[in-house]
């Protein structure tokens, strides 16, 4: 009886302390003064960003492996068969012919030509609808600012009562009076781009895309104002105008990143590819890395501090002048703190010497329709050779040319005076194929590529590349690259794109390993890695591709300044069009092939690479919108002397890089142009733009 009336008591009390807990623990909760009313966001978004890791480990792991390539065994033809071949200069239909001074060839695999890489599509009118919709879109809004911003200042200041809840929302919004709004031009910027692009592209107005193209698309552009209310309900409790201005930056990032993602997630893309690391991994890679960039943005901000507190800009630039010049300030100081370490990885493991380690190397050059300039082309390669100890072999490899390109190149090839030579003939297939043709046939220990409209430097040549690959974890070399004419402003463009990608960056990325792209107009490799990575990819930016596998599988990538070629620039404004429609396309097609499964296999090597190109791809949808956003401020802040102030400041940190190399190569004629780089910039922008264009499902079936 005891034990039941005990019982019975315990059953009775029970139900009225669980009762009693719910409201104790919330009590308990508000006297620690916390924001409770941001933890389901939080708990939300990383729920998000777990389910996007799985997601995304998911596709890594459904990436096939790269599949190695044979070399091809060469097999001379009878004398009567060499006689008539000569005679006719003529091959059967997907036959190869190897011509070489002393006989004529073919292969004994079957050879099987893949489809060609095909030249991108024109431009499309997407820019042109992308700038009209976005133009209207953001006129509008400007033109009914108040209220728009009356009714997104209240969204803000409601989501952050419940965010904050149950501290008090302290805000700048509770200074304002009922007339007054606080603007997020930002937020204008790129939730116009974002349905700007909805609309130019069609995702939502026709149905070449997939519905999965369609759900992802608007899913990003529904999310962007969601994230930015929170993000602003966050930043405008923030009134210093120097840190309100930083963390406007991230506002920045935060459009920049649903921009590259709604691109990635609408345009036609590549299948990855699974790639095993050949070397070790180098502990302290990744921390490296990102000290770096903590580093920089540390310095970043210290300076503009400095010079916005003592130089006296005024506040309402403030903002403005960040967005511009922290990001270039930023990759200033980090090319800086990567080309340190890369000198000091060369000078602690630095190439034999030439005397001691030259071995074989085959020169290849692939060429369509090259006639007018092959014969040079070779001639300077013949003239490089003599500058190398070991032996030289020099392959053309005839992409099916229908003008003169094959008997001119193989009398160029019996003209050979340093080197031996040969003229694989192909039917057409596209350059990756002549290339990965050429590779299978070379004799040389290393391989030297460069494209048939460049000319090797006869002072320099190619013999300094070489030695790099007495270290075994070396995958391939960058020569200097100049341009070969000295006239018209495409050339000058070209020139400062090289002295800040190749000649300031590109030793910084690898110093940190995250080399994007060893140049196919003049790059060196050893022709086992070549064999063992699959050769080259069948699609423009092949170059940008290998570069980036070789790279996943743990070699180091090296930059030689003295081996020097002179690369041919496009004359005008439409030739350079349809040269950086390929190049921005391939590029995307190249590094999304390896995206997520960096992140899984090779962290510390192709994962850096990716996170610096995410960086840069980010970063210029970024600029697109900073323009645009100064074009505001300028339109509604009229104080053009700041804003022509803080434009002067934006180009101090490339200019000095800029005019530095315009004076070691004797170009101080050109310092001039320097002022001219934000148009250039806006050019080239407005060329990775239009590449967007051609990218959609069904506009062009070379990369499926």
């Amino acid at each position: 009886m005891i034990g039941l009336g005990a019982a019975a008591a315990f059953g009775v009390a029970i139900p009225s302390v669980f009762a009693s807990l719910p409201g104790q623990l919330l009590s308990d909760l508000v006297s620690l003064d916390l924001p409770l009313g941001a933890i389901p966001v939080l708990l939300t978004l990383v729920l998000g960003i777990v389910f996007f890791l799985r997601s995304a480990h998911q596709r890594a792991e459904q990436a096939p492996e790269l599949v190695p390539l044979a070399p091809y065994h060469e097999v001379a033809l009878r004398p009567e068969e060499q006689e008539h071949v000569a005679r006719a200069t003529l091959r059967p239909q997907d036959a190869v012919r190897i011509w070489r001074k002393d006989r004529v060839s073919t292969i004994a695999e079957p050879y099987v030509p893949k489809a060609p890489s095909l030249v991108p599509p024109p431009p499309t009118p997407f820019v042109r609808n992308l700038l009209v919709a976005f133009s209207l879109l953001v006129v509008t809004i400007m033109l009914y600012r108040h209220p728009f911003f009356y009714v997104y200042d209240y969204v803000v200041h409601w989501i952050g009562t419940a965010v904050f809840w149950p501290r008090p929302y302290s805000t700048i919004l509770s200074s304002l009076s009922p007339s007054q709004v606080l603007p997020d031009y930002i937020f204008v910027v790129y939730f116009c781009f974002m349905l700007a692009y909805l609309l130019a592209s069609g995702v939502v107005t026709t149905d070449r895309f997939e519905r999965s193209h369609f759900r992802r698309a608007v899913a990003l552009a529904a999310l962007y104002p969601v994230l930015s209310l929170l993000a602003d309900a966050v930043f405008f409790t923030v009134g210093e105008p120097f840190s309100h201005s930083a963390v406007l930056l991230a506002r920045g990032l935060l459009g920049g990143v649903f921009v590259a993602a709604l691109v990635l997630s609408t345009v036609r893309l590549p299948q990855m590819v699974s790639v095993r690391p050949v070397v070790d991994t180098e502990p302290g890679v990744v921390l490296v890395f990102f000290l770096a960039v903590a580093t920089a943005t540390v310095l970043g901000l210290a300076i503009l501090y400095l010079v916005f507190r003592y130089i006296g800009v005024g506040h309402a630039f403030l903002p403005i002048g960040i967005l511009l010049l922290l990001p270039i300030v930023v990759l200033t100081i980090w090319a800086l703190i990567g080309r340190a370490l890369y000198s000091h990885h060369l000078a602690r493991r630095p190439p034999a010497p030439l005397s001691v380690y030259h071995p074989p190397v085959t020169v290849i050059i692939p060429a369509y329709n090259e006639a007018e300039g092959i014969a040079a082309t070779i001639q300077s390669v013949d003239a490089a050779a003599r500058l190398y100890p070991g032996t030289t072999e020099i392959l053309v490899g005839n992409d099916g040319s229908t003008d003169r390109t094959l008997p001119i190149a193989i009398r160029a090839v019996l003209d050979l005076r340093h080197a031996t030579g040969g003229v694989v003939d192909l039917p057409h297939g596209g350059k990756a194929n002549v290339l990965n043709a050429m590779l299978r046939v070379a004799s040389g220990e290393i391989i030297v590529r460069i494209d048939a409209d460049t000319r090797l430097s006869t002072s320099l040549g190619f013999a300094k590349a070489v030695p790099h690959f007495s270290e075994p974890d070396i995958g391939g070399v960058q020569g200097l690259i100049l341009p070969l004419q000295d006239t018209g402003w495409t050339r000058r463009l070209r020139f400062m794109e090289i002295a800040w990608n190749h000649m300031f960056l590109r030793r910084a990325t690898m110093g940190f390993r995250a080399a994007q792209v060893i140049d196919g107009a003049f790059s060196a490799f050893r022709r086992a890695d070549l064999l063992q990575a699959g050769g080259w990819v069948e699609w423009n930016g092949e170059d940008t591709e290998i570069t980036l596998r070789l790279q996943r599988q743990g070699l180091r990538m090296r930059y030689e300044p003295e081996a020097a070629a002179f690369e041919d620039v496009p004359a005008d404004y439409s030739k350079l069009e349809r040269q950086r429609l390929r190049w921005n396309r391939g590029g995307i097609y190249a590094r999304y092939r390896h995206l997520y499964p960096s992140f899984t296999e090779a962290w510390a090597y192709g994962g850096l690479a990716m996170f610096y190109w995410l960086a840069l791809f980010i970063r210029s949808g970024l600029r697109s919108g900073l323009y645009l956003y100064v074009v505001l401020a300028a339109l509604f802040v009229p104080t053009i002397i700041h804003l022509a102030f803080i434009l002067l400041l934006l180009l101090i940190p490339r200019g000095i890089v800029l005019a530095y190399y315009f004076l070691k190569y004797r170009r101080g004629r050109w310092l001039g142009w320097i002022l001219a780089y934000p148009v250039f910039s806006v050019i080239k922008q407005q060329f990775a733009i239009k590449a967007w264009g051609t990218m959609f499902p069904g506009a062009a079936e070379e990369y499926a």
